[in-house]
């Protein structure tokens, strides 16, 4: 759900305003149906990512101030699109391999979950869009 709210950009809104904002102004600002969104909304409230302030209006958190730094939206896209599928893969991985020890470095959790035998770095320089988000947030956690 966190990429869904950086899709949207509910953090970067939230922040931006000085007061709360309801369901129905933040679909006008992201086009997305007010029924769906309401329930993003809630959902990003449970985990503490913004705050409801009342029925259907939200409010950031220093959380929501953190996630909408552009150095960690990119590290949400990185995590979500490169790490995410090797976490996704990797009881697969091990159990495939039988839990030993790898030794092959182009036979790892990356060539497994991508379902190639493409080295990482060759890829991710054929991906630009990925090569910037890792870019920025590295940066981004070179700063604390």
């Amino acid at each position: 759900m966190i990429r869904a709210g950086e899709d949207l950009k509910l953090f970067e809104l939230l922040v931006s305003s000085e007061s709360p904002l309801t369901v129905e102004e933040l679909s006008k600002e992201t086009g997305a149906a007010p029924v769906l969104l309401g329930r993003i909304l809630r959902y990003l409230a449970s985990m503490k990512l913004i705050k409801e302030t009342g029925k259907d209006q939200y409010t950031s958190t220093n959380i929501t101030k953190t996630l909408a730094v552009s150095g960690n939206k990119a590290g949400v896209y990185h995590q979500f699109n490169l790490v995410g599928p090797m976490w996704a893969d990797l009881p697969n991985y091990l159990a495939k391999h039988k839990y030993q020890d790898v030794t092959d470095s182009n036979d790892t959790c990356w060539h497994s979950a991508n379902k190639t035998d493409e080295h990482i770095f060759s890829w991710v320089g054929r991906h630009p869009d990925v090569a910037a988000n890792f870019g920025k947030w590295m940066a981004q956690c070179m700063q604390g």
